[in-house]
């Protein structure tokens, strides 16, 4: 009886905590800072761009009167879409992305493989690490150092070259400043993605691995017929990763572009938006400019998200 006596008031304690919501609004709170910080960074930036998008500076009076806004509605956004600026730069980034971003993937696909392959954990360690290093750096300050490596007075790059017998050789020339570029991007960007695969390729089932290699697989049948099908989530995601960032380069070309006539102010969409919100003062067609590329990206990750889930589900 003593025993039952002294449980009543713990159950009812218990009961207490058991409050009804209170198992919802735990959970609310810890996700509070990160849906406060998401508004307030994100979504107001975005509605603010949008609510400039619509409006259009009208000055008068020579200039000498106080400029005033006025509302245009969609003006700014018919225009952006027939603005053949703003579509070299879209063609441009496409280039980098069949060209740059494809070739960066399969080189990563091949270094994650590697790795998978190699026994050595201390050699894993040491790959990944100089693979990721890269990355780690600073993008303005990773673009200053091969600015250096390009510029053909400083470069030893370019003096060893000429010294080969090749004259002429200048990676910031018209002609190779796209592949200048892709050099640093894929300098910048793959232990990026080889970190992303290898990852994918340690959840692998090793009994698929094992029960191949039982069956007498290679090395070469192993990775081609069964870690390659299984890799391919991961690499539609770093595709789509890949996508979006040369949608949104900006600071390689811009850095590269103080020491060189060939990258101009409307190289990539968002050096144009840059350059017409704050060289040209059209802050309000920038952000049309902005909201279109938004919409754009926003697209294009809804299209590679369904073929993610589409190639899972095979």
């Amino acid at each position: 009886m003593s025993a039952v006596g002294t449980d009543i008031p713990i159950l009812r304690k218990r009961r207490r905590n058991d409050r009804p919501g209170s198992s919802v609004l735990a959970p609310l709170a810890l996700c509070f800072p990160f849906f406060a910080f998401f508004a307030l960074f994100v979504i107001v930036p975005v509605v603010y761009a949008v609510v400039l998008s619509t409006k259009e500076i009208h000055r008068s009076g020579l200039g000498l009167a106080p400029p005033t806004s006025r509302f245009v509605g969609l003006r700014n956004y018919v225009t952006a879409l027939g603005d053949g600026r703003l579509g070299g730069g879209l063609v441009r980034v496409l280039e980098y992305f069949l060209v740059q971003s494809l070739s960066m993937l399969v080189l990563a696909t091949v270094i994650a493989l590697a790795l998978d392959r190699t026994s050595s954990r201390v050699g894993k360690a040491v790959v990944r690490t100089v693979c990721f290093l890269p990355f780690s750096m600073p993008l303005v300050v990773g673009s200053v150092m091969w600015s250096f490596l390009y510029a053909p007075d400083l470069s030893p790059i370019v003096h060893a070259v000429r010294s080969a017998g090749i004259s002429g050789f200048d990676p910031l020339s018209p002609h190779l400043i796209f592949w200048g570029l892709t050099n640093i991007l894929t300098w910048e960007w793959t232990g990026y993605n080889v970190i992303i695969l290898v990852t994918a390729l340690q959840a692998v089932p090793p009994e698929v691995i094992e029960a191949a290699r039982m069956d007498g697989a290679s090395e070469w049948r192993l990775a081609t017929l069964i870690k390659l099908p299984l890799l391919r989530p991961a690499l539609v995601m770093a595709t789509l990763f890949s996508m979006i960032g040369v949608l949104q380069m900006f600071g390689e070309p811009e850095t590269i572009s103080a020491i060189t006539n060939s990258i101009s102010s409307d190289y990539t969409p968002n050096m144009y938006v840059y350059t017409t919100a704050f060289t040209a003062d059209l802050v309000n067609y920038a952000s049309a400019i902005a909201v279109v590329l938004a919409a754009l990206t926003g697209i294009l990750s809804f299209v590679a998200l369904r073929a993610t889930r589409r190639i899972s589900a095979v």
